[in-house]
C-alpha cells in the first residue's frame, strides 16, 4: 500500500513498518522507519511531511534526498502492520533486507525509537536555557507592542513572528499583567433596532457580556458582511432611520441570497 502527501487523510492510523521512497529516483535507497505511538503511520507520516518541508528533519540524509528529489514525490508505504510492541524489532529486519543504513536514508543501523527514550536532565536544561535566552530577547519589544501600543498577542505573534504560548510565557516570567478583555477590540459602535438606536458601546466585549452575544456576529455585521445580527444592526457610525433604511436597501440589492443579510 502506498501513499503520497496529497493522501494525508487516507493514511491509516494502526502501527507498523513503512518504508520511504521517491518516485523520480533512480538510486533505488530507501528509509526504513515504525510507526508504534498514537495513530500509527498517520501520525509519523504527517511528522515526516512536517519536519521534511520545513527542513528541520532530525535525519540529515533523508532531509538532503527530500531537498534533491522534492516532498512532492515523496512515497510512503507501509512494510507490515504489527503490534507496537514488535515495531522495532520488524523495523530492524526490513533495515537489514533493504541495507537502508549502509545503501540507503537510515542514519544509524539498528532500529531506535527516540521517543520512547527519557530525556537526561542536561539535556533539558539546555533547551530550556535555550528558550529562556530567546525570550529574555523578545521580551522588551513585547512590552513596547503590548503595553505602549496597545497592541493584543495575535497582532504581536504576526509582527513578531513568535507563538501567542509563547508569548504568554513571556507575560507570566516578566509579570506582565494581562488585559481582562479577552482580546476583544475596544471600539465604538452603536446598535440598532427596527432603525432605531438603542446603544452606545465603548467595547465589543461589554456588549457580548451583556447581551450574550457572539463576538463574531457583531464583528461580521461592524465589517459589512452581513446587515443584521440577532435582529440587531451594528454601525460604527452614529445614523438615523432614514440613514439605516438606506443602508439595508443598498446591502439588500447587493445580497444575493439571505444568508449575507441576515445572521442569528
Amino acid at each position: 500500500m502506498k501513499y503520497t502527501i496529497n493522501d494525508t487523510k487516507f493514511f491509516p492510523k494502526t502501527n507498523g513498518v513503512y518504508k520511504i521512497s521517491f518516485t523520480n529516483s533512480i538510486n533505488g535507497k530507501v528509509y526504513i522507519g515504525s510507526a508504534s505511538g498514537g495513530y500509527g503511520f498517520y501520525t509519523r507520516w504527517k511528522s515526516h511531511i512536517s519536519s521534511l518541508k520545513n527542513k528541520k528533519s532530525g535525519n540529515t540524509i533523508l532531509q538532503l534526498a527530500t531537498n534533491k528529489y522534492d516532498l512532492s514525490n515523496i512515497i510512503f508505504e507501509v512494510l507490515e502492520f504489527c503490534e507496537k510492541d514488535d515495531c522495532l524489532n520488524r523495523e530492524q529486519f526490513y533495515i537489514d533486507k533493504y541495507n537502508s543504513y549502509n545503501y540507503g536514508y537510515n542514519g544509524r543501523p539498528k532500529s531506535s525509537n527516540n521517543g520512547c527514550l527519557p530525556m537526561k536532565k542536561v539535556t533539558k536544561d539546555k533547551i530550556s536555557d535555550k528558550w529562556k535566552i530567546k525570550r529574555d530577547f523578545y521580551v522588551g519589544e513585547v512590552r513596547r507592542l503590548y503595553i505602549n501600543e496597545n497592541k493584543n498577542t495575535r497582532e504581536i505573534s504576526d509582527i513578531l513572528n513568535i507563538s501567542r504560548t509563547f508569548i504568554q510565557k513571556i507575560f507570566k516570567e516578566n509579570e506582565i499583567e494581562p488585559r481582562k478583555n479577552f482580546g476583544l477590540q475596544k471600539v465604538r459602535f452603536y446598535q440598532y433596532k427596527d432603525g432605531i438606536l438603542i446603544k452606545e458601546w465603548d467595547s465589543i466585549n461589554d456588549c457580548v457580556i451583556r447581551n450574550s452575544f457572539n463576538s463574531n456576529g457583531i464583528r461580521i455585521v461592524l465589517n459589512g458582511q452581513c446587515f443584521f445580527y440577532k435582529n440587531f444592526h451594528f454601525n460604527y457610525l452614529k445614523l438615523d432611520v432614514d440613514e439605516i433604511n438606506k443602508l439595508e436597501n443598498e446591502f439588500k440589492i447587493k445580497s444575493k441570497c439571505r444568508k449575507y443579510y441576515y445572521i442569528n
